[in-house]
């Protein structure tokens, strides 16, 4: 059993350290699309929800982010204009610059 919850630490720890060893940076960007999608996981009583942004930079490059802050995700509005802070593929921070609602 000590080998198995060892192991299981392991393999957690392999992808978080791997996350963070990649640099954060940042760009100016627009927010052009936002995605909620809520499914099943083994079972009726697991569901999970992944959160997608859309950004398009500065050099016009179209790039999509996940986010694992529901708070972020929510509080961002097609058209937000501002600051995107991310790490690998996973927006971070979003610093709102203008709003155009």
């Amino acid at each position: 059993m000590l080998i198995g919850i060892l192991g299981f630490i392991v393999l957690i720890s392999i992808p978080l350290f791997i996350y963070f060893l990649k640099p954060k940076r940042s760009f100016r960007s627009r927010v052009v699309l936002k995605e909620k999608e809520t499914f099943t996981v083994m079972g009726a009583a697991n569901k999970v929800t992944s959160y997608e942004i859309t950004v398009i930079n500065d050099d016009t490059e179209i790039i999509t982010l996940a986010t694992y802050n529901p708070d972020l995700f929510e509080s961002l509005n097609i058209g937000d204009i501002g600051i995107a802070v991310i790490r690998g593929n996973t927006l971070v921070r979003f610093e709102n610059t203008k709003n155009n609602r």
